[in-house]
């Protein structure tokens, strides 16, 4: 019984040192982009209007997505640029049927609607997905100038 609980023991450990090998692996080919420094303040507020706060970083969805929101002293509250690695693209954007192509940013971009987060610029760029998400009525202009500031950028 102790040689076999021994051997279940060592079959863990070298399993989980495969793991956190192969995931550190992973994570060393995550895009190395900070969204933070996507566009700079003044071309946030040029395009969108006078900051209030932001930017502030943070994560989205996962230790190798970021985040970076930006609030407004405008009613346009909140906007949040987020960056996820490319492999991730069919996860979070195959369930959106209703989406707005949209041509000349990256490889591939859509603009869509949504209840919770109000507007958003979805694109994707070599190994690196930008989503752009503002709660305004007059969101897509602004989230389309400052999508093609980003590109840019990564």
């Amino acid at each position: 019984m102790a040689v076999r609980f021994a051997l279940h023991f060592i079959l863990f450990l070298v399993l989980l040192i495969f793991e956190t090998v192969t995931y550190q692996g992973a994570r060393a080919g995550a895009p190395p982009v900070d969204p933070c420094t996507l566009v700079t303040k003044s071309e946030m507020e040029q395009i969108a209007g006078k900051l209030k706060s932001g930017p502030k970083p943070g994560s989205a969805f996962g230790s190798e997505d970021k985040s970076c929101e930006y609030v407004f002293e405008t009613t346009l509250n909140v906007l949040v640029f987020r960056v996820h690695p490319a492999e991730k693209w069919d996860m979070f954007t195959g369930a959106y049927k209703e989406r707005k192509q949209i041509a000349g940013l990256g490889e591939v971009a859509f603009m869509r609607r949504s209840s919770t987060q109000g507007t958003e610029l979805w694109l994707k760029k070599g190994s690196v997905i930008l989503q752009l998400s503002l709660k305004s009525a007059t969101a897509e202009e602004k989230l389309k100038a400052l999508a093609k500031k980003a590109v840019t950028r990564f």
